[in-house]
């Protein structure tokens, strides 16, 4: 489902690159930017196109937002650009449209908040909700309490970032062994946040001991998998930690791969935040973030 959204979003973005009339045929026109013909390249099409998305369209005429969905199809096609970019050019973006939007600042960030935080939305995704909550924590046209939430989400999701060590914590392995994440021997790991129950995490998982690609590379020993269960440090479960590490012996998952119990209480102690299960990491031999918060696919691409 993730990969069939992944191909549908990065098309829609070149449907508006390279075939803005096709956009004309909407219903109501959405005032897309004329594109230069010198820029020929999917890449400097797209640039421009985020920079100048905004460009024609009026945040202080009641109009545009008597229809709801008018403005949120042009979101959702202005977020489809954002593969095809580099960071930079995001960030330049979005901060154009954050100080565009003033007049509808709180609109601008329920619409943010629904496609890009709540974990239901198809296209969830923290990278690009970090973006708009930097730009949106410094923006004045918000009040204070808002600002200050995008402050705070916007701390919690450098937790870890990529180029960032990994912050270390104590996990026990099936054996009832305490071990650190710090002296966890890999070439390069790949970290599974996930809990039991969440048939999502169960799913995904599932996909992933079953990759070849992934096998191999643990079979070689240049990729070792180490899978936590990030809630199993709550006090008053039936058996304690025994049983809980018990109940993990019965998951269907490869012999290499190393399960664990969270002990240290990563998210009480603030070390990690997981605000949708289950979180993925990759690190490197000295447990430098490589990425975080990626797809099956996006990590076929990064081993």
């Amino acid at each position: 489902m993730t990969k069939r959204i992944s191909v549908i979003f990065c098309l829609m973005g070149l449907l508006l690159i390279f075939a803005p009339v096709c956009a004309d045929a909407q219903q109501r026109d959405f005032p897309f930017p004329a594109v230069p013909s010198e820029l020929r390249t999917p890449q400097a099409r797209a640039g421009y196109l985020i920079n100048h998305y905004w460009d024609n369209f009026n945040f202080n005429d009641e109009a545009n937002f008597k229809d709801a969905d008018f403005f949120e199809q042009g979101f959702s096609n202005f977020i489809s650009l954002f593969p095809i970019v580099d960071t930079p050019v995001l960030t330049d973006g979005v901060a154009t449209l954050v100080e565009r939007a003033a007049p509808k600042i709180k609109l601008l960030s329920s619409v943010v908040d629904k496609y890009l935080f709540e974990p239901d939305s198809p296209i969830y995704n923290e990278e690009y909700f970090h973006i708009f909550a930097g730009n949106l924590a410094k923006s004045a046209a918000l009040d204070e309490a808002a600002a200050s939430d995008y402050v705070f989400y916007n701390r919690l999701l450098s937790l870890n970032a990529p180029g960032k060590k990994a912050a270390d914590f104590t996990f026990k392995t099936l054996d009832g062994k305490r071990h650190r994440l710090s002296s966890f021997k890999a070439k390069k790991l790949l970290m599974i946040f996930y809990d039991p129950e969440c048939e999502h995490c169960m799913e995904l998982m599932s996909k992933l001991a079953a990759d070849s690609e992934i096998a191999a590379r643990v079979a070689e020993g240049s990729l070792s998998v180490l899978a936590v269960f990030a809630d199993g440090n709550e006090p008053g479960v039936p058996g304690g930690q025994t049983a809980i590490l018990n109940k993990l012996k019965e998951l269907p998952f490869p012999a290499p791969w190393t399960m664990a119990l969270d002990v240290t209480g990563i998210q009480e102690q603030g070390l990690y935040w997981l605000h949708t299960l289950p979180a993925l990491y990759l690190l490197d031999s000295h447990k430098i973030v490589i990425a975080k918060h990626f797809t099956l696919e996006q990590l076929q691409v990064l081993l």
